[in-house]
């Protein structure tokens, strides 16, 4: 999302002319090269507003739309992967039965504890 928010930030810039345009381009390619190997996050939020531009080099596009979008796109793949993340993980163990679990392990004498005192 922060590299959507950068677009929406520089697409003005870009549509001052063909020059601006490429130029932030490069700009964008410079950043997300240096930073791509260090730090995947800050590289990612560089190469969304390049590709953003980079649809803006044919013709402009109608920026409402093109913004708008892309945020759409975005609200609905996080939807889709925190609804992913519910689906495929488990729900914890309450903490009662836990402890419920390693109380009865100790009265019942098992448990690696125990085992060694036995054989002792």
């Amino acid at each position: 999302m922060a590299g959507l928010l950068v677009f929406t930030v520089l697409l003005p810039v870009g549509r001052t002319g063909a020059l601006a345009l490429v130029l932030l381009t490069l700009a964008l390619q410079f950043c997300t090269e240096a930073l791509m190997t260090r730090n995947y996050w800050l590289g990612a939020v560089c190469v969304t507003p390049m590709a953003l531009l980079l649809t803006e080099l044919p013709g402009y596009q109608p920026a409402w739309g093109l913004i708008s979008d892309r945020w759409l796109d975005t609200a609905v793949s996080v939807a889709a992967g925190l609804l992913g993340c519910l689906l495929v993980t488990k729900p914890p163990k309450r903490r009662a039965d836990r402890r419920g679990a390693a109380t009865r392990g100790r009265r019942s004498g098992g448990g690696p504890a125990s085992a060694g005192a036995r054989h002792a």
